[in-house]
C-alpha cells in the first residue's frame, strides 16, 4: 500500500492480450543532478512480462513506446537498474554509472576522530523537513543524485516506521547539517548484528565525520557496516 502510493498510472504503459494485462513498463518523471543542474530524467522501472507471453518481443515494443513518451515530456535523460546489460544495451541504454555495494569495517570507523558527538541527536518524525531540506542543498554537487518528488520523499526515504529503523542527525546551531539512516537486525552470517546504511547526507566535513563515527561505535557486536549506493570521498 505505502509503496503504491508513489506510483502514478498515467506513468505506465500495458499490453493486454483477451483483456488480460500481459506485460508493463514505467516511466517516472523525476530529475538527476549533473553538474550542479537538475536534469529531467525519465525513471524506467516495472518492466515485467507474463512468463507465458516472454520471447515474442512485446518488451522492446512497450520499451520503444516508453521512450517516446519520455521524448515527448521533455526528459532528456533515463535510468534504470538492468537486470541484464545485453537486452537493455541493445535498446539503447548503456552503463552509466554504480549502484556500489560497500562493506566497512566497522573497526576502521571506530578509529576515526569523535567529531562532534554533542551535535548527534536520534532523529524524529518532525526532523523530516530539515531532512529534506540537507539532501536538497547537498545533492546537487554530487553527479547522478536523484531530485526527488514530493512522493518520493513521503514515502520511500526515511521510512522511519519500518522495523529496526533509525534515524540520527547531526543538529548545529539550530540547522541539521547533516543525517544517517541504517537498519540494524540480526546476523544472519555471525554472532552479533549487520548494520545496513541507506543514506548518510553531510553538509561538511564535521558532519560527515561525526556520522562515520557513530556507526563505528557499534564496532563491539558489528564487524561490518554494508553502505548502500553512496560516494565514500566525503
Amino acid at each position: 500500500e505505502t509503496w503504491l502510493a508513489t506510483k502514478r498510472m498515467e506513468d505506465f504503459l500495458g499490453a493486454w492480450a483477451d483483456n488480460e494485462l500481459v506485460a508493463t513498463t514505467e516511466a517516472m518523471p523525476m530529475g538527476q543532478f549533473f553538474g550542479g543542474r537538475s536534469v529531467p530524467m525519465g525513471a524506467v522501472a516495472s518492466v515485467a512480462v507474463r512468463p507465458d507471453y516472454r520471447g515474442r518481443g512485446i518488451a522492446p515494443r512497450l520499451l520503444a513506446l516508453t521512450v517516446e513518451r519520455m521524448h515527448e515530456q521533455g526528459l532528456a535523460i533515463s535510468t534504470l537498474h538492468p537486470a541484464t546489460t545485453r537486452f537493455y544495451r541493445g535498446l539503447g541504454w548503456e552503463i552509466g554509472g554504480e549502484f556500489g555495494v560497500r562493506r566497512v569495517p566497522t573497526a576502521s570507523l571506530a578509529a576515526m576522530p569523535p567529531g562532534e558527538p554533542e551535535c548527534l541527536r536520534p532523529g524524529r518524525a518532525t526532523d523530516f523537513d530539515a531532512a529534506r531540506e540537507c539532501y536538497e542543498r547537498v545533492a546537487p554537487a554530487i553527479n547522478g543524485a536523484v531530485d526527488r518528488g514530493d512522493a518520493r520523499w513521503r514515502v520511500d526515504q526515511l521510512a522511519l516506521d519500518r522495523p529496526h529503523r533509525y534515524l540520527y542527525v547531526y543538529d548545529a546551531d539550530g540547522q541539521l547539517d547533516g543525517y544517517v539512516v541504517y537498519d540494524q537486525a540480526q546476523s544472519r552470517r555471525q554472532w552479533g548484528f549487520d548494520i545496513t546504511v541507506h543514506e548518510l547526507v553531510a553538509a561538511d566535513a564535521r558532519a560527515a565525520v561525526t556520522l562515520w563515527r557513530h556507526l563505528g561505535s557499534h564496532a563491539a557486536q558489528v564487524d561490518t557496516v554494508t553502505v548502500l549506493a553512496m560516494p565514500l570521498d566525503v
